[in-house]
């Protein structure tokens, strides 16, 4: 379970980088949909956990990011898709867990 949590770290960090640097949504938000596909994919069993860490990761980054003073290239952009993100991160995870467990079935 720890390489998965690690796993979910790295792809929050990846994920607040992408929202970070954004100038629209579309790319920020089908990283964040493929990083949590591949830990639900993973992590087919207990998924939803590095999953709802993607999400937590990705919303604490909304609050991180302006305490450093790191760049931020759009403002609104940067806050839409933090708050918007549980919604692929959620999804991703039970996709991913979805395709792993058809996959072994055939």
């Amino acid at each position: 379970m720890i390489p998965s949590i690690l796993a979910a770290l790295v792809a929050s960090m990846l994920a607040v980088y992408c929202n970070s640097t954004a100038e629209a949504v579309h790319f920020a938000l089908l990283i964040t949909f493929v990083c949590a596909l591949g830990l639900g994919f993973w992590q087919h069993k207990k998924g939803w956990i590095p999953a709802l860490l993607l999400m937590a990761g990705i919303v604490s980054g909304y609050f991180v990011v302006p305490l450093f003073h790191l760049a931020i290239h759009n403002q609104a952009t940067f806050s839409f898709l933090s708050f918007i993100a549980p919604f692929p991160c959620l999804f991703g995870g039970l996709m991913g867990s979805y395709f792993r467990k058809i996959s072994q079935e055939t």
